[in-house]
């Protein structure tokens, strides 16, 4: 039954309101077409670059390997293949220090040559001759040659006469320096030697054993590990303890992926912070945290802004750097509170490469006290040697005073001992 007028415009309306549903639902869907393709070309060029890095790894070991001429590929052909262009590179050489330089902190010690006495007389009219001076002629060094001595400590006991008299006894003894550990003969400058050399020079109890049988004493290695370990429970863990409340750890900026233009755009604002930073390197820490927030705010207000608008899809590589970011802004941020804090992690990767040093020869802990002895040790040692400390002489230096330092009931006298401390830098 043919249709009246009014139901033929129903009819159309129905067939437009539906045409234009399926072309919202057409476009939705080539959006996100888009954006899966421009996330799998993110993907596709990620895996190229890891093809073509391992395939120039294989090349150039190939040409190494391979000694036949015939085989050997030519230097033209290896760069053709590997698709890299080899650019000029000039080092940054480091001013050559000068002797003095370097000697500078070694103590001095003079040998004055004096002409004997049978030849002070002038050899053309035979008259005495008058000391003039020394002249400085050369300078070697000289090593002295460590060696372990007993050390008894004999205390002195004092009575009075007056009282004996009187038929009563009245004695005074003097005060003795607290020992490091009690019923132990070991001493602050013998643990901190062990302590330095297990951690700083990375040499194993073992081998240390070998080395003090040499300067003729019996010391195992669990001896020298219990050691360590009570003495990093009684003195250096408080330290550490009391040394963490005095910073403000900084968690370092994490660099976006660079991929497509939206991961280029969030490394350029990353580049532009270490480009600040490395206009304020010179800056005492004050300046340098002024500076900061005057300079770099900004780059980091404009940074966030972008990321909480940027359009990506989850899970992608640019996805996944993007909520990385977000959720550790708050620690991000956390360099600009004090400008002794880093804006990257390059300072504590460096300071713990050591470890890794030393790790390759004693393998692992034994017990979770060694670990954590360990640890605490590593932290005394890289902090002193932030603080520009001499690592032996400030391990002996705390191993010496905090056995007679009142510290648990008054914990501000850690403060005396802290490696930037004025007591310690003199």
């Amino acid at each position: 039954m043919p249709m009246d007028a009014e139901e033929m415009i129903q009819f159309l309306l129905k067939m437009n309101k539906e045409q234009e549903e399926t072309i919202a639902e057409l476009r939705a869907t080539i959006k996100n077409l888009r954006a899966t393709i421009a996330n799998l070309n993110e993907t596709l060029d990620e895996l190229k670059r890891k093809l073509v890095k391992s395939f120039r790894e294989r090349v150039f070991m190939a040409s190494i390997d391979d000694v036949s001429a015939k085989e050997k590929l030519s230097a033209d052909a290896l760069v053709q293949k590997a698709g890299e262009a080899v650019k000029e590179h000039t080092p940054n050489r480091k001013k050559k220090s000068v002797r003095a330089d370097l000697y500078e902190a070694l103590p001095v010690q003079e040998v004055r040559c004096d002409v004997p006495e049978g030849e002070r007389l002038c050899p053309h009219c035979d008259t005495p001759m008058e000391h003039l001076g020394y002249k400085f002629v050369r300078e070697e060094l000289r090593v002295i040659p460590a060696k372990v001595v007993r050390v008894r400590y004999m205390q002195e006991t004092l009575v009075c006469p007056g009282c004996r008299k009187e038929d009563e006894t009245t004695i005074k003894a003097a005060k003795t320096p607290t020992p490091l550990l009690a019923h132990s003969p070991a001493s602050p400058d013998m643990v901190a030697m062990v302590m330095y050399q297990k951690s700083f020079l990375h040499q194993s109890f073992y081998r240390q054993e070998k080395d003090w049988e040499q300067l003729g004493i019996t010391l195992s290695r669990a001896t020298m590990a219990n050691w360590v370990i009570r003495c990093s429970q009684d003195y250096l863990i408080p330290m550490v303890e009391h040394l963490r409340r005095k910073f403000m750890e900084a968690i370092p900026s994490k660099k976006s992926s660079d991929a497509l233009s939206n991961a280029e755009i969030g490394r350029d604002y990353c580049d532009q912070l270490f480009m600040i930073e490395r206009t304020l390197k010179d800056l005492s820490p004050e300046e340098r945290r002024i500076k900061r927030l005057e300079l770099e705010t900004p780059v980091l207000e404009a940074f966030w802004c972008w990321l909480e608008n940027l359009d990506f899809l989850k899970g992608s590589a640019l996805g996944k750097a993007v909520t990385y970011a977000l959720n550790q802004k708050k620690y991000m941020e956390n360099y600009l509170l004090d400008g002794r804090c880093s804006i990257s992690n390059n300072a504590a990767e460096n300071a713990i490469r050591p470890f890794t040093v030393g790790r390759k020869n004693w393998l692992f802990s034994d017990t979770p006290k060694g670990a954590s002895a360990s640890a605490a040790v590593y932290s005394i040692i890289e902090t002193a040697k932030a603080n520009g400390l001499n690592v032996y002489t400030y391990l002996e230096y705390l191993l010496m005073y905090m056995p007679d330092t009142d510290w648990r009931n008054y914990p501000e006298e850690l403060d005396y001992l802290m490696p930037w401390s004025e007591a310690v830098q003199e």
